[in-house]
């Protein structure tokens, strides 16, 4: 393109004349960038282009961008694994999903110069208020563009709707809530995530403190190599089996209803006691259990019992999926890469596996059974060919559980945060 020197600054030909509702700029006239867009008076495009819109999400088309965006921000990253589409889809189906039995949800979109740059949504989550008499909302399924004015305009319509619901604190983040996806990853960002484990760019982090979000709790997630897994703790392990008279079994078809039975009933006495966990359920319990059946490996999922056959504990390990998933950059369900998954678990060709929950009953804790359970998936991971097994997410001030990952040999391989901040709003966000 031809230039013309006007002053200190060379201007595209094209601004020579620049006519405007029927007014003729001369050029001559303008020395720099800013005169001549003055000058031309083109102040509602350059307003089009850079003011950030918030959109609250309604229509089918908007629904569709919500779920998209993901995909087009990141979705080359192969460090970044995202959930299916139709997983965050049913996710969000407040007709359908029974988190919505006892929630209320605001999705919202960031749009700048017409095109869809954040997403984010808000939650009133009855059941965890009601849990710890408390009045927060939680925030999740935040994505942005690397621009701290999107965020901050996001979180700004998130406090709108948090001030309205009474709420003191906005948390997160939640997908959508602590049962589903949780944290934002903040470490570790040369690793892949796990399966149900959130995984975002780097830059996430500095969006969310921007915003006025500050550290609430951290989350780690551990990696343990089986081929090292400490043989003081399989000694240690063996000790104890003898010792209390446990004994371990694999999850069956046979046993698989009664077990479901035990397993809801020992996750919600033992896991919450673990802020901000909460008692999951039933209808919820149900799906997620109706969700697992399609990926888990029974193999993986073990029961401790005492000398007279009662459950005292369990350990749930499934697949890693989002190994062969990191190939389905669409995130659709009819893709090669689901299909040759579907064909790796038949065939059980996955050597990854995630520690997805584990627990105790209260009677039994502190001695040495959690050690048992992690000696028999160390055992049935390597006749099975499992390589590499995840421990996840472990807070922070659950000290026993991380003595016991590093103990076995695990290391923290990343770490998620949830962040909150008060809810305070000088002037209501007028939506677009």
């Amino acid at each position: 393109m031809s230039l013309v020197n006007c002053g200190a600054k060379a201007l595209p030909i094209c601004f020579q004349r620049v006519t405007v509702s029927g007014t003729v700029c001369d050029i001559s006239r303008i020395r720099s960038w800013t005169s001549a867009i003055q000058c031309a008076d083109i102040g509602p495009l350059w307003d089009y282009m850079h003011r950030i819109r918030i959109v609250p999400v309604e229509t089918h088309a908007q629904k569709k961008a919500f779920l998209s965006l993901p995909y087009r921000l990141h979705g080359h990253l192969s460090t970044c694994v995202l959930p299916l589409r139709q997983q965050t889809r049913d996710l969000l189906n407040v007709r359908k999903h029974p988190f919505f039995h006892h929630a209320d949800m605001k999705l919202f979109l960031a749009e700048k110069a017409g095109k869809v740059v954040g997403r984010v949504a808000v939650f009133r989550d009855d059941h965890h208020n009601e849990s710890y008499q408390e009045n927060v909302v939680h925030f999740g399924f935040f994505e942005s563009e690397d621009d701290p004015e999107i965020g901050t305009a996001l979180f700004e319509a998130a406090n709108t709707y948090a001030a309205s619901q009474g709420a003191a604190y906005i948390r997160g983040p939640f997908n959508h809530s602590v049962h589903e996806e949780t944290g934002l990853q903040i470490t570790g960002f040369d690793e892949q995530n796990f399966i149900m484990i959130p995984g975002n760019p780097p830059y996430y982090p500095a969006l969310i403190e921007a915003a006025g979000f500050q550290k609430c709790v951290d989350l780690h997630c551990y990696r343990l190599e089986l081929r090292r897994f400490s043989d003081k703790v399989v000694r240690l392990a063996e000790r104890v089996e003898e010792r209390l008279g446990v004994r371990v079994r694999a999850v069956s078809k046979a046993t698989l209803e009664t077990d479901i039975e035990a397993i809801t009933d020992i996750y919600n006495q033992e896991w919450s006691a673990h802020w901000p966990w909460t008692r999951i359920p039933q209808q919820e319990m149900d799906l997620l259990v109706k969700n697992l059946l399609l990926i888990v490996d029974l193999r993986g999922a073990l029961i401790i019992e005492d000398t007279e056959d009662n459950i005292v504990g369990f350990s749930l390990a499934v697949p890693n999926i989002n190994r062969p998933l990191a190939e389905n950059r669409s995130g659709r369900l009819l893709s090669l890469t689901t299909l040759k998954l579907l064909w790796r678990l038949k065939r059980g060709h996955l050597d990854e596996y995630r520690v997805l929950v584990m627990g105790v009953r209260k009677k039994w804790q502190n001695k040495g059974v959690d050690m048992v359970l992690h000696y028999h998936l160390q055992a049935t991971g390597m006749q099975n060919g499992v390589k590499t097994v995840e421990l996840s997410q472990v807070l922070e001030t659950n000290t026993a559980m991380m003595s016991v990952a590093n103990q076995v040999g695990a290391r923290i391989a990343m770490t998620h945060r949830i962040y909150e901040k008060p809810v305070v709003l000088d002037e209501p966000v007028t939506f677009c």
